[in-house]
């Protein structure tokens, strides 16, 4: 089963929700403080270059979620680059929705929203001493698909 993803309309408006609240934050800064307006506009021009990291390169990112049957890769392309992660079932440690208390660094965070976290799946995939944690955002049925499949390659 492969699943593909790419940011929608809702980050988007979101993202200039933020920029607008950026821009109106930078020119309070500067009326406010005219002697630093040289500091205001630096601190907003500093605000806007990294919501725009955050958000463009999530908003032009296409995550591809791919069930192979013994394996789960998650790709993730912005542009010509490419960065992927794939794992063996019997690896995966545990799969949530839900937050762990403590996730395991690295984490592999491939998922397309920025601001709104609610179908994040958290997986810990790894040995003991090298635990490692994935996020992202499948669809119902990829999930169900997922764990089932994960069920079936410890079952064996």
């Amino acid at each position: 089963m492969k699943e593909v993803h790419a940011a929608g309309t809702r980050e988007f408006i979101y993202s200039m929700i933020w920029a607008v609240v950026i821009l109106f934050f930078g020119r309070g800064l500067i009326n406010s403080l005219p002697q630093y307006k040289i500091i205001g506009t630096i601190v907003t021009l500093v605000l806007f270059c990294v919501l725009a990291f955050f958000v463009l390169t999530r908003y032009s990112a296409r995550f591809t979620y791919e069930d192979t049957g013994e394996s789960l890769r998650v790709n993730r392309m912005i542009g010509k680059r490419n960065k992927e992660i794939e794992f063996l079932y019997r690896d995966i440690i545990s799969i949530s929705r839900t937050r762990p208390a403590s996730l395991p660094k690295p984490v592999y965070n491939m998922r397309p929203s920025v601001f709104r976290g609610k179908r994040c799946v958290y997986v810990v995939f790894g040995y003991k001493g090298n635990e490692q944690s994935l996020i992202f955002e499948p669809s119902e049925e990829f999930l169900s698909a997922l764990r089932a499949s994960v069920k079936k390659s410890k079952q064996k």
